[in-house]
């Protein structure tokens, strides 16, 4: 109960910090007036401050992660089983990117930042490792496994008409007076 709990704010902190955290790094890139250094100042400490409590969840997600894996009787089921997928899905990204700053620090990846950029937008995947915790979740999960042809059935063709409206609508801007 105890680690669930832990477990359940650490996603939930997690996931705070990743929304905040966007909309800062976003201060932080925009800012060029003299005026707003201050500002951008501030907004790096936000940040800094956002990027720790971050990293003291994926600590925690690792820890957890780790003990379960080694405290399992069974490796090869533990690895396979999806829940454990999910979790190992949601870590991986953070040590990614550590290890893509790290080459671009080293100059040997030019222009990772959009892979960096892409690779924290993963980070997301986090708030999966809640259906662990909740049976209403996880009854949800197991409808949509059960209805997946169903499902997309209708996202196929969602994507067509989409598609033939978007063509459409290109087609007439283009053929329009400007």
């Amino acid at each position: 109960q105890t680690v669930a709990f832990f477990s359940m704010l650490f996603v939930c902190l997690s996931t705070v910090t990743f929304v905040i955290e966007s909309n800062f790094e976003k201060d932080v890139e925009n800012t060029l007036d003299d005026d707003q250094l201050t500002a951008k100042e501030e907004n790096k400490l936000i940040l800094a401050t956002l990027q720790y409590i971050d990293q003291l969840a994926i600590t925690f997600f690792t820890v957890e992660y780790v003990l379960r894996l080694l405290l399992c009787p069974r490796k090869k089921k533990f690895i396979i089983d999806k829940m454990n997928l999910v979790d190992l899905i949601a870590i991986i990204p953070f040590y990614i990117s550590i290890v893509l700053e790290g080459l671009e620090d080293m100059q040997i990846i030019g222009k990772a930042g959009k892979i960096i950029r892409l690779v924290r937008i993963m980070r997301i995947l986090r708030i999966f490792k809640m259906i662990r915790h909740f049976a209403g979740l996880q009854s949800l999960v197991y409808t949509l496994h059960q209805a997946y042809k169903d499902l997309g059935l209708i996202l196929i063709m969602i994507a067509v008409t989409v598609l033939m409206f978007s063509s459409l609508v290109f087609a007439f801007e283009r053929e329009g007076p400007n």
